[in-house]
């Protein structure tokens, strides 16, 4: 069972990825750098060079299908459905009550309780 206190800050499902870069950093320091690659993936997480789409829309792909697996197996223990799952996920924070409410936790109680 999934305890909460009834006013604690309960954070739902959410993933995200961060792939720094510094390009504009580099431009303001009028710092350049240069060279030859043999594939689009070489220097790919690179900070001093802007983001490749590609290499964006794969990162993407993965956080997605994290996402869906989390989404998926919180529905499976929750005895729920992916889409009612996410409705309440996408990383909100929901106090306990209001967690409860939403099905995110089974009751709510003290410490002792847990």
């Amino acid at each position: 069972a999934i305890v909460a206190d009834a006013s604690t800050i309960t954070g739902s499902i959410g993933v995200f990825g961060i792939l720094p870069t510094a390009e504009g950093l580099m431009d303001k320091l009028s710092l350049h750098t240069g060279g030859v690659t043999t594939t689009w993936l070489a220097g790919g997480f690179d900070p001093r060079r802007p983001l490749d789409p590609r290499l964006k829309a794969t990162q993407q792909s993965s956080v997605d299908h994290i996402y869906a697996r989390f989404t998926g197996l919180a529905a499976q223990a929750r005895k729920s459905t992916p889409e009612k799952i996410d409705a309440v996920a996408q990383g909100r924070i929901w106090t306990g009550n209001q967690a409860l409410a939403r099905g995110l936790v089974d009751r709510t109680g003290r410490l002792d309780d847990a």
